[in-house]
Order: structure tokens, then sequence, then C-alpha cells
């Protein structure tokens, strides 16, 4: 999971890369398709490759991420699913207020 404070990061953004079963680089067919789960935590603005996305902070709180790639490089399909975590943490305080009211 990635946490950020949410007063002083407005902005964060997530590479994915794929690797074969050694570790490897490798590549996948097609572009990566990537969901949210809570675009009103974060507005998400994908890379024409797919391969980049840039969250912008909507509000404190925590939206899981999901990439969705095509493994397999030829004409089949062998769905790759990877996912993450992203939460906006609120400040610390630094200042306060007393507020007073009539009983």
């Amino acid at each position: 999971m990635a946490k950020f404070d949410s007063a002083s990061v407005a902005t964060v953004i997530a590479t994915v890369a794929f690797t074969d079963a050694v570790g490897n680089a490798a590549v996948v067919d097609g572009v990566p398709v990537w969901e949210s789960s809570n675009p009103a935590v974060a507005g998400m603005v994908v890379s024409p490759d797919g391969l980049t996305a840039t969250f912008t902070r909507q509000a404190v709180g925590l939206t899981s991420v999901t990439v969705t790639a095509d493994a397999d490089l030829g004409e089949g399909i062998r769905q790759l699913v990877l996912t993450g975590d992203l939460e906006f943490i609120p400040g610390e305080a630094v200042a306060g207020n007393i507020v007073f009211a009539a009983a």
C-alpha cells in the first residue's frame, strides 16, 4: 500500500512494469487497462501506452488500483491482473481553534 500525506502530496505517479518467470523485463500484448475502485479519492489519467497513470488527490481516503493486461503475445488471451492500494491520509495538525458557545 502506498500512503501519502494529503496536506503535502496532491499528485502521485504510478508505473507498471512486467517481468517474466525469472524476473527479466517482459512485454504484454496491447495497452494495459487501469481501474480505480474509488475515483472520489483520486482522479486518474492513464498514459497512451498504458504503462503510467497519474493520480490527483480529490479527498482523504483509500482507492484500490487494478491494472489488467494480456500476457499472451499470440492470438490468445491470458489475463494478467496487478493490484495495489493508494491512500491519502489526513495531514498532521499544525494549528487549531477554540470554539466558545453559550450553554
